[in-house]
């Protein structure tokens, strides 16, 4: 059996064109399933025409029972498919016996990113850092810069060479899966971190003599390996980030690039072309939101749209300035003024609906915080005004393309809604919180329509 690994391993590597990363995880597993066949015997041959489906299911029940993961346990499938596929096709064996094994169903879990602001906190943190002119870290500065700012997988950013690099037009010409290139651009942020490392690289080929052309180098002149990056990334995360407890990858930077990409209003298939995805369907996997999300998402648009509070009037409510029963929210307005603003029943649906959301990150993050709505951290929500748009015109765009929403536009719609419905001027003042009534005035929008509606109704002369 072997023989025939290896020859499959030969196939992948010079017809498949598959990246060294695939062909060792492929030739691993291989093996692992090779000793499963021997019992751990590496001299007893195995007849691959004698295994069958029974055979590679206990192979999977006896991973399940190492307690390995579902994701680890799908791929050694796959590659054992494959594998036999080949003999297949090789007419080494007459039929492929993994066909009739069911891959194991994988739990659906949306990798934790860094927020915009959390990203660029950190990469400011490592730029700071990087001032002082060690190699290394302008070395590790302009590689993260380049992770985030094109999206490129980690095996792609170690493949790049110093001439994959146009500075002028600023963009990578990079060489993806089944060797297909394609051009990504990168920002002035990666273009400086870049040019600032490029003086360290010269100087380290200068001393080690490899006359390497990788872009970026260990500290023998050589290029860097994908565990390298990975190694440095973590490493950097548990100094510099914002959230130091965070599972920070190589690959959860090209998710946030593309979910960051999203947000600002990016075409899906512009970024489909720079991840290099071959269907769209993968790239939708970045567009996908989590029923948390969903819940805080509905509750603070809800809460918005029924009560008109500002935004940070709503950042400051904490659990206990909402009235369930009488269906209210005790807001502190500017100048640290208290006012009552009820809100309607599909307002308490969706705070009731998103409150177990609440209580469980609460209980993982030990944090006790008493505000309304938290973040991932089990903190105070804050919603400045810019983060607060971008998160409404993302979820806006994927239900109402063509609709320009922002928090305050809500609040408009809430007092134009009341007024329109006949609520008394003075209430609505009331609700909004305002100091004077032509404040409340410039909220409410009248239509033609309506005045032709009330001028018809009321003046005797109509």
């Amino acid at each position: 059996m072997d023989g025939l690994i290896e020859r499959y391993i030969q196939y992948l590597k010079y017809e498949r064109n598959a990246s060294p990363h695939t062909i060792r995880n492929y030739q691993s597993d291989l093996v692992q399933f090779r000793d499963f066949l021997t019992e751990g015997d590496p001299d007893a041959a195995v007849d691959v025409n004698a295994v069958n489906a029974l055979r590679i299911r206990a192979f999977l029940a006896h991973l399940f029972q190492k307690q390995e993961q579902k994701s680890s346990i799908a791929r050694k499938l796959a590659a054992i498919r494959a594998f036999f596929k080949f003999l297949t096709k090789e007419r080494l064996i007459a039929e492929n016996p993994a066909a009739a094994v069911s891959t194991p169903k994988l739990d659906k879990k949306l990798p934790r990113i860094m927020t915009e602001e959390e990203m660029n906190t950190f990469l400011d943190r490592v730029a700071t850092a990087a001032q002082g002119g060690e190699p290394s870290i302008l070395r590790d500065r302009a590689i993260m810069e380049v992770l985030y700012a094109s999206g490129l997988r980690v095996s792609e950013l170690a493949g790049l060479d110093l001439r994959s690099v146009n500075f002028g037009d600023a963009f990578v010409l990079v060489r993806g899966k089944g060797d297909k290139e394609r051009i990504v651009p990168f920002g002035s942020k990666a273009k400086g971190a870049l040019e600032a490392y490029l003086p360290a690289r010269e100087k380290l080929l200068r001393e080690t003599h490899t006359g390497s052309p990788a872009l970026f180098l260990n500290v023998y002149g050589r290029r860097l390996t994908t565990r390298s990056v990975d190694r440095i990334l973590k490493r950097y995360v548990q100094t510099y980030s914002p959230d130091v407890n965070m599972k920070v990858s190589p690959h959860s930077l090209r998710h946030a690039f593309a979910s960051h990409l999203l947000a600002e209003g990016a075409d899906l298939l512009a970024i489909q072309e720079m991840l290099g995805h071959k269907s769209l369907a993968t790239t939708q996997k970045y567009r996908q939101v989590s029923i948390q999300q969903l819940a805080i998402l509905r509750a603070i648009m809800e809460l918005l749209s029924a009560s008109g509070l500002r935004v940070s009037e709503l950042a400051g409510l904490d659990l206990r300035n909402v009235n369930f029963g009488d269906s209210f929210v005790l807001v502190h307005g500017k100048g640290g003024k208290e006012r009552i603003v009820p809100f309607g029943s599909k307002a308490k649906s969706a705070l009731e609906a998103y409150l177990p959301f609440r209580e469980k990150l609460l209980r993982e993050t030990l944090t006790g915080s008493a505000a309304l709505f938290l973040n991932v951290r089990g903190q105070r929500l804050t919603i400045p005004t810019r983060s607060m748009g971008r998160l409404f015109k993302r979820y806006v765009q994927m239900f109402e393309p063509n609709m320009k929403v922002s928090p305050h536009s809500m609040r408009h719609a809430f007092a134009s809604h009341l007024l329109s419905e006949g609520a008394d001027l003075r209430a609505i003042q009331e609700m909004l919180g305002h100091k004077s009534l032509s404040t409340t005035q410039k909220y409410t929008q009248v239509s033609i329509t309506q005045l032709m509606e009330v001028y018809d109704r009321t003046h005797p002369k109509a």
